[in-house]
């Protein structure tokens, strides 16, 4: 009994100090791996890449248009100066402008494709546009709306994507021009004599002769439009045409160093029609011809030298002449 006691000692022993070099053996460190860094990649989503639209040039040109029938016709000059601008199409938005160069020509850029008008501007108010669209060639007319809503303005424009220029847009302009009055096809002829009155009196007298080479001219009665002018002949008798019926003033220009004789001296047939002075001077009065006159011939006027001496009038033969003497005071 004694003896297993011991075995059993010895056992439990055997396994202590088992135990006890397996817990007091030193430990190794385990190598630690090191493994390498990368950077950390963040991945975006790639934007879809947009197309910078393409400038868009529009044209072309203004031009004046003599004949005024909405066609660019040979001989017909390209107008300068005149203001261009493109706007949207609801005309609320100027996009850009250009003046015409000495050729006519002008261009506008869009900046991409979309709906526009362009504008025209008269240079003059009294200027105006030629007719639009007229005949079938569409680089031959003009874009314009001659007056209207859209006046000024061309229809909508519209740019595709797939276009870079367009030079079909023209503009006839028609220049205001003071009217030249026609002669009507029954003309009134209007004369009659410039004479010089030598004795001043206003009267044409036998022997005085007539003054050729004298401007007359025919004015409306403000004195505004010139109508008609001419210059008297050798013998100082003259015509001018006028416009059937209306008011008229005739002018006369003398010539340097005369004046005009008295007016309105004697008979309407053998007197001097113009006022010698005044705000009128060298016209006559407003003269008024009436429908049913053709032609009128007792417009005259006198001339007289400035600083001359009358003539005295010579008596009509048989007459008896006088001599008073003198008195002395």
């Amino acid at each position: 009994m004694r003896n297993k006691t011991i075995l059993h000692i010895l056992i439990l022993l055997f396994f202590i100090s088992v135990l006890a070099s397996w817990w007091l053996q030193p430990t190794t460190p385990v190598k630690s791996q090191i493994f390498p860094t990368f950077p950390i990649i963040t991945l975006q989503p790639t934007a879809t890449a947009t197309r910078t639209p393409t400038p868009v040039s529009i044209g072309n040109f203004v031009w004046n248009d003599l004949d005024q029938d909405g066609i660019q016709d040979t001989g017909e000059p390209g107008y300068a100066g005149v203001l261009m601008q493109l706007w949207n199409s609801s005309r609320t938005l100027m996009l850009d402008q250009v003046t015409t160069g000495p050729s006519g020509l002008y261009q506008l850029t869009a900046l991409g494709p979309g709906d526009y008008r362009i504008r025209a501007v008269l240079p003059s108010v009294n200027d105006s546009f030629s007719p639009k669209d007229q005949g079938s060639d569409d680089t031959k007319d003009s874009d314009i709306h001659p007056s209207g809503t859209y006046f000024g303005f061309t229809d909508v424009v519209t740019i595709s994507s797939n276009v870079i220029s367009t030079t079909l847009i023209d503009v006839g302009l028609i220049p205001y021009m003071v009217p030249t009055p026609t002669r009507t096809q029954t003309p009134i002829n209007l004369g009659n004599f410039v004479w010089h009155d030598l004795n001043q009196n206003g009267i044409q007298d036998s022997g005085e002769p007539g003054v050729a080479g004298i401007l007359v001219q025919l004015w409306d009665e403000t004195k505004t439009y010139l109508i008609d002018q001419v210059t008297t002949g050798p013998s100082g008798l003259y015509q001018v045409v006028a416009l059937t019926p209306g008011a008229y003033r005739m002018r006369f220009v003398p010539p340097m160093g005369s004046s005009f004789t008295l007016k309105d001296i004697g008979s309407d047939t053998a007197d001097s029609d113009v006022n010698p002075s005044g705000s009128h001077l060298g016209f006559t009065d407003i003269i008024n011809i009436a429908s049913n006159v053709i032609s009128m011939s007792s417009i005259d006027a006198g001339l007289k030298v400035v600083g001359a001496t009358p003539t005295p009038t010579p008596p009509p033969p048989g007459a008896i002449r006088i001599f008073l003497p003198m008195i002395n005071r």
